[in-house]
């Protein structure tokens, strides 16, 4: 009955995961091939898994928009696209703006103290 929120659950749970050092690590050597291999560069760097992220994230976004549409539909209730498309338009933004944000502070040269650090 409450399948979507144990779903959602475990999505952001892996998500959170893959965001400290420990889970990204686990998450590149289950899923690249070359994660052990010396001197090679792998596709699975902080801006792809980023990326990765807010795709998922307006997928999910616009996913849920098109299914309310559709129930609205389906139930004969007036189906107000202003809204939604707003709405959807500001996440959209909001998603180009943490890009945007996450290019401007990995711009700056990065410090070699990575065995310190928590979070990738």
């Amino acid at each position: 009955m409450h399948v979507d929120i144990v779903f959602f659950a475990i999505l952001w749970v892996a998500c959170a995961m893959s965001l400290t050092r420990k889970g990204s690590m686990y998450m590149r050597k289950k899923f690249d091939n070359d994660a052990d291999a010396p001197n090679t560069e792998s596709v699975w760097t902080q801006r792809f898994l980023f990326l990765s992220g807010i795709g998922v994230l307006l997928g999910v976004i616009a996913g849920s928009y098109t299914a309310w549409v559709i129930i609205d539909i389906e139930l004969g209730f007036p189906v107000s696209l202003t809204p939604l498309f707003s709405t959807f338009l500001l996440d959209v933004v909001l998603c180009y703006l943490m890009v945007k944000g996450f290019d401007y502070a990995h711009d700056e040269p990065e410090e070699d103290d990575d065995e310190d650090s928590f979070l990738v």
